[in-house]
């Protein structure tokens, strides 16, 4: 299930698929599936379905899409950076992901588009990050996360109340933000 989208400034559009969550986010979704998945984290969904797609501008999906791995675990959120890279916040796993964009002269050496390009090839992680839905990139190059720290959320309480910043972590954008995203 397509949970976020953001374009690059070559007009490709990406996408983060949890595979799990499916709209609407009302409490209509068999709550026990989305348990069993997200709080306990089955190593079999995760490597297999959570990943990321990249479609170009005429339509057609990347030919070596999807992209998998760099801790994408349920991943929600995402937006791109003044190097065309990408970011994708995850529901779970404690981290925030970064992959090769389509310009892969912007990645480390050797890289290609959606390599995972974070140090350890995980992402940016910590055991305060939880619930992560949305991640955005601003003038400075920090990445900020909205962190809904709740562990075990009830009722009609989703989520948490925190916002996380990775100060300079990414290439800058220019704001604001209408359209693609320019260095």
């Amino acid at each position: 299930m397509p949970m976020g989208i953001a374009t690059d400034s070559l007009g490709n559009i990406w996408v983060a698929n949890s595979a799990l969550v499916r709209p609407p986010c009302d409490g209509t979704n068999d709550p026990s599936l989305f348990e069993v998945v997200a709080l306990t984290l089955i190593p079999e969904f995760i490597n297999t379905d959570a990943s990321v797609t990249m479609i170009h501008p005429d339509g057609t999906p990347a030919s070596d899409a999807p992209y998998k791995g760099g801790g994408l675990i349920l991943p929600w959120g995402i937006a791109v950076d003044g190097n065309d890279n990408v970011w994708v916040s995850n529901f779970d796993g404690t981290r925030v992901s970064q992959l090769c964009g389509a310009v892969p002269e912007n990645c480390p050496p050797g890289y290609q588009t959606g390599d995972p390009i974070s140090p350890d090839g995980s992402g940016y992680s910590f055991d305060g990050l939880r619930r992560n839905t949305a991640v955005e990139i601003d003038p400075s190059g920090n990445v900020w996360l909205t962190n809904n720290w709740i562990r075990d959320a009830m009722g009609q309480n989703p989520g948490g109340h925190e916002i996380v910043v990775f100060i300079g972590l990414a290439k800058p954008v220019k704001t604001p933000l209408i359209g693609p995203p320019n260095s």
